[in-house]
């Protein structure tokens, strides 16, 4: 499905259904292994997740024709080489079929070109971004300011300071990208989980933004969770508070979060009120655990996936449809681990370099 860090049509579609949680479990760990594998590979991701959020963000379906206009917007904001577009177009018309059903090329080229210019053209606007960076005003500056963007490894962390004495902490297998511009506005993207502590500013919040959310900051400190293919976006608000908003429903009044609540986001709407909880869980991670309350198997397997590399199977589907309650410490060696989890569950495993394989027979 996926070589290097370019994609077949199937693979196309594939990150489609991924992003949309419409994946299958076999697919789900094929993308991820794919994602981690390179800093390239992430790139493209992202860029992937981009163009789907563009064109609506709510199926496994591409809709690249809604995404021109704001395509169209951002490849106006850089100087264009001549040369380099024509590459472009002599490759669109590698992939795309010159022959078609009557009245479907066009739209299907539109769409592929859509993509595919994205694709293509990222690397080469990233490196003319530089230059046109220098034309502009000050406040154009910071539009097309080049942005950084920091990747973690499974079993990596890592703390980012800011001059404002903000600060953040990227958990395992996490991506975070946000213009860098010291006085410009505070927008991060987010995939993965990340921890903010919020030096508040009036004159320039701090936006978060992740597949399925946006989250404001009110002077606060808290906690987003927005794994790849998890299909929700978790906030909990240890400090303060911060106003959430779905992003199919942008226009709406957005939802406050005050200290020691937690809410949810699935499917463009809030599927988890803000509730008081036990948010020292849900920031575990951070102390170096993880902790389990009556958790579906298959939500722990992607959870030790993300924060130890270890990537778990099952034989028997009904495995996944299990319950775990256990807390995990970085004090652990895997092997503590997924020996606790088959004790606990009562079932065998093979362990093989980073992969398990968890069965129902000859339990331990």
């Amino acid at each position: 499905m996926v070589e290097d860090t370019q994609l077949t049509r199937r693979g196309f579609r594939a990150v489609g259904r991924y992003l949309a949680s419409e994946c299958s479990e076999r697919e789900r760990l094929q993308i991820e292994e794919w994602i981690n594998s390179s800093p390239e590979s992430r790139q493209t991701f992202d860029e992937l997740r981009e163009i789907w959020m563009l064109s609506g963000g709510r199926s496994g379906e591409w809709n690249s024709w809604r995404s021109l206009p704001s395509l169209r917007k951002k490849l106006g904001e850089v100087a264009v080489d001549v040369d380099r577009t024509n590459q472009m177009e002599i490759f669109l018309y590698k992939i795309v079929p010159t022959k078609a059903s009557e009245g479907s090329l066009p739209g299907r080229l539109l769409q592929i070109a859509a993509v595919m210019m994205v694709l293509i053209g990222a690397a080469y606007i990233g490196l003319y971004l530089r230059e046109v960076a220098k034309r502009y005003s000050a406040v154009s500056q910071e539009r097309a300011a080049l942005h950084e963007t920091i990747s973690t490894k499974s079993g990596q962390r890592v703390t980012i300071s800011f001059e404002d004495g903000t600060r953040i902490l990227l958990n395992s297998a996490s991506s975070l990208r946000y213009a860098n511009v010291p006085s410009g506005r505070r927008e991060f993207h987010l995939t993965g989980e990340a921890y903010f502590e919020v030096v508040h500013s009036n004159r320039r919040p701090l936006i978060v933004r992740t597949s399925d959310a946006v989250i404001r900051d009110v002077g606060t400190k808290f906690n987003i969770a927005a794994w790849p293919g998890d299909g929700q976006t978790q906030v909990a608000v240890t400090d303060g508070k911060v106003l959430l908003t779905p992003n199919g429903q942008l226009n709406a009044r957005p939802t406050t979060i005050t200290g020691g609540e937690y809410s949810v986001v699935r499917k463009g709407r809030i599927a988890v009120e803000p509730t008081y909880t036990d948010v020292g869980d849900k920031i575990a991670w951070i102390r170096g655990e993880l902790i389990f309350h009556n958790e579906r198997i298959r939500n722990v397997f992607r959870q030790l996936q993300w924060n130890y590399g270890i990537k778990c199977y099952a034989t028997q589907p009904s495995i996944y449809s299990r319950t775990l309650t256990a807390t995990f410490t970085s004090h652990q060696t895997r092997q503590d681990i997924i020996r606790i989890i088959a004790l606990a569950l009562r079932i065998s495993y093979k362990a093989s370099n980073d992969s398990v394989l968890f069965s129902t027979r000859n339990p331990l």
